[in-house]
């Protein structure tokens, strides 16, 4: 995840996070992003990352364009969430929404590869008692 932190973008890492549960990484999130904001990350705490999650919601942006930070292999962008008028089974209806979109480095994943992660990931947010099964 990218953590802004005294003017400057540091990247904690959550190592083997596939190994844990949503409410463990929640709190290891937290406690980096605390360490972080108060400049108290080691050096092992910012290194080897593979993956970041970079989150521009919280200042109500709907869509940008993150770079991935190297030698990491794809970066992925969360906006804001924003209520729209979408159609559902051919009528008009207000729905909360949300842009997400990932970059990868394509020497090493495949595009279609990214494309079913985004997929899963939709499939989560929009299911989200699907992740306390994970």
């Amino acid at each position: 995840m990218a953590v802004s932190a005294n003017n400057s973008l540091i990247v904690p890492t959550i190592y083997n996070a596939d190994k844990f549960g949503v409410l463990e990484i929640a709190k290891k999130r937290s406690e980096l992003v605390e360490k972080g904001r108060n400049g108290k990350l080691a050096l092992a705490e910012i290194s080897n990352g593979t993956f970041t999650i970079s989150n521009l919601g919280m200042y109500g942006v709907r869509s940008f364009t993150a770079i991935i930070n190297p030698p990491q292999g794809a970066i992925m962008m969360v906006s804001e969430m924003y209520e729209a008028p979408v159609v559902i089974n051919g009528k008009i209806e207000v729905r909360t929404c949300m842009e997400v979109g990932v970059g990868v480095d394509h020497r090493i994943i495949d595009g279609a590869l990214a494309a079913k992660f985004l997929q899963r990931v939709k499939e989560l947010v929009e299911n989200p008692e699907m992740l306390i099964l994970i």
